[in-house]
């Protein structure tokens, strides 16, 4: 990984990728790196392996299949974006964007819980400043019939005259693009665009605007962006944050129905159940299947933290991390697998997390983790297999 990272950059130049200035280095633009060359090596195998299926047909696509997987994104996910318009109640299509990383804006508070941050980016956003393509439809449509009323009110000129003829033909031309205007609102069909017509650019008074997580990846990144700056100055903000050790990102993912509301969320989900609820159903071989069950709540459990210790410009970066579980021999029992909720850690063992710190290395438990409240820059979370 050294190696990689002291490599001259992309562009030619003899600098290094990580090691290119003597500025205070981010642990989030490390990542960033890191995956950006992940992402690099996953597509390079993917398009080896492409070659390497050239002419071999059906009889390997069983195999490509599994090899298809190697080169999907262990932290990628994608967002839903919404934008619509109070006046008119006309939503544009929700856009779908790609994350490796989800940034977190941080309040300036003594102390703010990770999900409240969570809501704060997934809450209905009010702006007043953006253009609606279908309040710009009705505004072009109503010119075009005052434009058709100016002309047939006109005092006209000497029959057959040219004026004449360019009236009719201004008057017929101005009708069509009328009626078809009036079509596409009619119909629903707002971001058609007609040809030579030019739209009245409308900013509607009022629209709402919200991101949802759309798809969960299977390693959540959270940066907690510590970053404050006025003027020509930057300072950190210590807003401590308390994070949990499960954390339940339902209330902000989308579900299989989504609103075109402007007043409603992108998706709505129940209240969450009780995580010993899930444990007692689990455990117990006894328990009765629900009639009608919910569906399934996206939970993830904290697998590693990175603080940071100093000011703005300067620090340190420690590390604390789950320890691995112990490799098993048994092919039942593959050492890889997603976490499940009897991973959760014990608070009364005061063991089962790695404190690193360049190469000072100890053992701690749960609750020295969630109390390192200031300082947490970085959260990786992995979700939780799904059981009945």
């Amino acid at each position: 990984m050294i190696e990689a990272l002291s490599a001259p950059a992309r562009d030619g130049s003899s600098k290094s990728l990580l090691f290119s200035s003597r500025e205070h280095q981010d642990a989030q633009e490390l990542f960033q790196l890191l995956s950006s060359l992940i992402k690099d090596e996953a597509t390079a195998v993917d398009k080896d392996a492409e070659q390497a299926f050239v002419g071999l047909g059906i009889a390997l696509s069983h195999v490509k299949g599994k090899l298809d997987e190697v080169g999907k994104g262990m932290f990628d996910g994608l967002t839903a974006n919404r934008r619509s318009c109070v006046v008119c109640g006309y939503t544009e299509a929700v856009m779908h964007f790609g994350f490796d990383n989800v940034q977190l804006s941080l309040p300036f508070a003594g102390k703010v819980s990770l999900e409240d941050v969570l809501h704060e980016m997934t809450k209905i956003e009010v702006l007043t400043d953006c253009m609606c393509r279908k309040c710009s439809l009705v505004a072009t449509e109503r010119r075009l019939e005052e434009e058709i009323q100016r002309l047939t009110s006109e005092e006209p000129s000497s029959a057959d005259t040219p004026v004449s003829q360019s009236r009719k033909k201004r008057i017929k031309e101005t009708k069509k693009l009328q009626s078809r205007v009036a079509a596409l609102i009619k119909e629903g069909r707002i971001e058609e665009d007609v040809k030579g017509l030019k739209i009245e650019r409308t900013l509607s008074r009022a629209s709402t605007k919200q991101v949802m997580l759309a798809r969960a990846p299977p390693v959540l990144v959270l940066h907690l962006n510590r970053s404050s700056f006025w003027g020509h100055s930057a300072s950190k903000n210590t807003t401590a944050v308390v994070y949990p050790e499960l954390l339940d990102l339902t209330p902000f993912t989308t579900s299989g129905q989504l609103s075109t509301s402007p007043s409603a969320p992108i998706s709505s989900t129940a209240p969450p159940p009780s995580v010993l609820s899930h444990l007692a159903k689990s455990s117990s071989s006894s328990s009765q299947s629900s009639s009608s069950p919910a569906s399934p709540r996206v939970y993830y459990i904290l697998q590693a933290i990175v603080c940071h210790y100093g000011g703005h410009g300067f620090g340190h970066y420690i590390c604390y991390r789950r320890k691995p579980r112990p490799i098993v021999s048994s092919s039942s029992q593959p050492r890889f697998r997603p976490p499940t909720l009897q991973d959760l850690s014990d608070p009364a063992s005061g063991k089962g997390w790695l404190r690193i710190s360049d190469d000072s290395v100890g053992e701690v438990g749960i609750n020295t983790v969630l109390g390192d409240q200031s300082g947490v820059f970085l959260l990786f979370y992995e979700r939780v297999a799904h059981q009945e």
